[in-house]
């Protein structure tokens, strides 16, 4: 039987006041809170949805920003020019710590998403998380794409570091030694065990899927040499 979902939507507001409205608009997708009738101003909105399980509730995705969220982006992604899922899994095979991080495109057309391999790099002996450095890699090959067009609203789905998505995407903190998040970009936490949650949590399961195979691909070569 499937476990009860809550959503939950977190505001921080710029002055101390009470929510007693909110208000998502049908066509734009756009969450408002307000005070009797009037619209609050806020710093930060954050939405998330998990179920509750006995050692603490499990968060299924989550999605943080100082501007405006679309809610029809946190539950499709259609409010974004580029989706991409990326995962990155690390074994130590040999006397090396081997990172392979793989990329899933999405693309939405007519409400109808299409997903596939778009692209997968491998590193050995991080430094720091390999998980992190391997987003920062994907987002400056992608920043250099040809195709790429500057200002584009980019999804980057992740499962890692949820407790940190949130500062990433205020850019209070840097994602990488002194890198910050670019403009434009969001991260999306989603759980890749959950895969059939949401798009969200598909993509990253997939993602997770092509790393896993990669890096299993690279050990049995190791052993076989």
């Amino acid at each position: 039987m499937k476990k009860e979902r809550q959503l939950k939507i977190e505001f921080n507001l710029e002055a101390k006041t009470i929510i007693n409205g909110i208000r998502v608009n049908k066509k734009t997708g756009i969450i408002e809170a307000f005070h009797d009738g009037e619209k609050i101003p806020f710093k930060k909105m954050t939405v998330s949805s998990q179920h509750k399980r006995k050692k603490s509730p499990k968060t299924l995705f989550k999605i943080s920003s100082n501007n405006i969220i679309d809610f029809n982006a946190v539950i499709n992604l259609l409010s974004f020019d580029y989706i991409f899922a990326v995962d990155t899994n690390t074994q130590t095979i040999g006397n090396e710590h081997i990172s392979v991080t793989s990329v899933i495109q999405c693309i939405i057309n007519e409400n109808i998403a299409e997903y596939r391999p778009f692209a997968s790099c491998t590193f050995k002996n991080a430094k720091k998380n390999a998980e992190i450095f391997g987003w920062k890699a994907w987002i400056d090959l992608l920043l250099k794409y040809p195709e790429f067009k500057k200002g584009s609203k980019v999804a980057l789905i992740v499962d890692s570091n949820y407790d940190k998505i949130e500062s990433y995407n205020t850019q209070q903190i840097p994602l990488f030694d002194d890198f910050f998040l670019p403009n434009n970009f969001i991260l999306i936490y989603a759980s890749a065990d959950k895969k059939n949650e949401s798009l969200a949590n598909k993509l990253i399961a997939r993602a997770d899927r092509e790393s896993t195979r990669t890096i299993k691909n690279i050990q049995k070569n190791h052993k076989a040499g």
